[in-house]
């Protein structure tokens, strides 16, 4: 059923808004991802709850998407930004100082801010704004770091630049599979449905709060300007890199990414939950729907300052911290069956995602220590037409002994 939000504009009129989708009635995909822990009144309660207290409501949509990278066939669109492309990934090992969460767990103040931050929203933070909680302490730092190269007014317009931030939380519990996030691009959804085109950020981060969960995949793949064409053809290379507490992550705002099922090398024997901070840095306009934290928010759920003792922070060492190598990982054969295949467009029916990830190598050198790979060109293909057998079913995407699975995720 539609859920109806108490929604309060700045002017702190209240309006009963009606979001046309909520994250427990469709397949699609958003940023926040489908799976949630708890069960969906628990949910549907919890962000009726903070979005009262935050303010507009962002509903939970499909994740982004991006601009023509590596494929000569795809269609050329304008410069998505005031800079040239990020074009890479980034890896930093112990870059961000977590020293305040140990001993304390789930009851660490900065994980119950994550806690409650953690619903169906962004948030903006602008360049020049001076931050007022911890987490808003992380996105400006995050903007500073991956923008100190570039010239203001050339680069980026400083009236209009700023980081998009959100959390995220899964729960693992207990001997069973973690929860993925399906693969997505990040991009303006309300450009999406306004004029129908595909807006990314310069560059999209990830920062992991704990060691928990599976890896982030990031693949060199990127859409067309125009929404509703699906951007055809192979998928370059992947980049897959383990949740490591302290470890912060950068990459291609068009790139597509998610946390596919599988790549874990054990179940836990305890419950266990994966906390990352996520911050896009926007160098020419806010994504629409991403509103800066309300200060009535921030009073009455009382979120750590920036200058908390409780609250983590990036290390000074940051800036000259060299990058982390990944481990290089040939792919499959073209000929080898996918490892994992999603549904993509506006259904869920008009494009399939066929991915050829080297699982068995992956995990053990997971086993070995490794944390980070490199997976060469070809990992895989988008083709037209709905996903096929099992997948189209909803098979699970995980078998008891980690055997590969044919998964089904739909992608907008």
């Amino acid at each position: 059923a539609t859920v109806s939000v108490l929604n309060w504009d700045c002017g702190g009129r209240a309006e009963l808004r009606r979001p046309q989708r909520t994250p427990h009635t469709t397949h699609t995909m958003g940023k926040q991802g489908a799976v949630r822990e708890g069960s969906p009144e628990r949910r549907v309660k919890k962000t009726r709850r903070v979005v009262r207290v935050l303010g507009k409501s962002k509903e939970q949509r499909a994740p982004a998407a991006m601009p023509v990278l590596k494929d000569a066939e795809a269609p050329s669109q304008p410069a998505p930004s005031l800079s040239e492309g990020f074009d890479r990934v980034e890896v930093y090992d112990d870059v961000l100082d977590l020293s305040c969460l140990e001993g304390a767990g789930a009851e660490a103040p900065f994980l119950k801010d994550t806690d409650e931050l953690f619903v169906s929203i962004t948030f903006w933070l602008k360049a020049a704004t001076e931050p007022r909680t911890a987490h808003e302490r992380l996105a400006q730092e995050v903007w500073r770091r991956h923008t100190a190269g570039l010239t203001p007014g050339v680069d980026y317009d400083p009236a209009k630049a700023g980081v998009e931030w959100w959390v995220q939380k899964r729960v693992q519990s207990a001997g069973a599979p973690y929860e993925e996030i399906a693969f997505h691009w990040d991009k303006d959804e309300g450009l999406v449905d306004r004029k129908g085109r595909n807006r990314h950020p310069y560059v999209a981060t990830i920062t992991y709060l704990s060691d928990t969960g599976g890896p982030t995949v990031i693949c060199e793949k990127g859409t067309p300007a125009e929404y509703g064409t699906m951007h055809l053809g192979s998928v370059g290379a992947a980049h897959v890199c383990y949740p490591v507490k302290g470890r912060h992550v950068a990459f291609d705002g068009r790139w597509l990414h998610g946390v596919p099922a599988g790549l874990d090398v054990d179940d836990k024997a305890a419950d266990s939950v994966r906390y990352t901070f996520l911050a896009n840095v926007w160098l020419d306009k806010r994504p629409t729907g991403a509103d800066p934290l309300p200060k009535a928010a921030i009073e009455e759920l009382r979120l750590l300052p920036p200058d908390a003792s409780a609250a983590p922070s990036f290390r000074a060492r940051w800036a000259a911290a060299p990058r982390r190598a990944p481990s290089l990982v040939p792919p499959p054969a073209p000929t080898a069956p996918p490892s994992l295949t999603c549904g993509m467009g506006r259904t869920g029916k008009e494009f399939a995602l066929h991915l050829r990830l080297p699982t068995d190598a992956l995990l053990r050198r997971r086993r070995g220590g490794d944390t980070v790979f490199c997976i060469g060109d070809g990992v895989g293909d988008i083709v037209p037409g709905a996903v096929q057998g099992d997948a189209a079913e909803g098979a699970s995407p995980v078998a008891a002994k980690k055997k590969r699975k044919v998964v089904r995720r739909v992608v907008r």
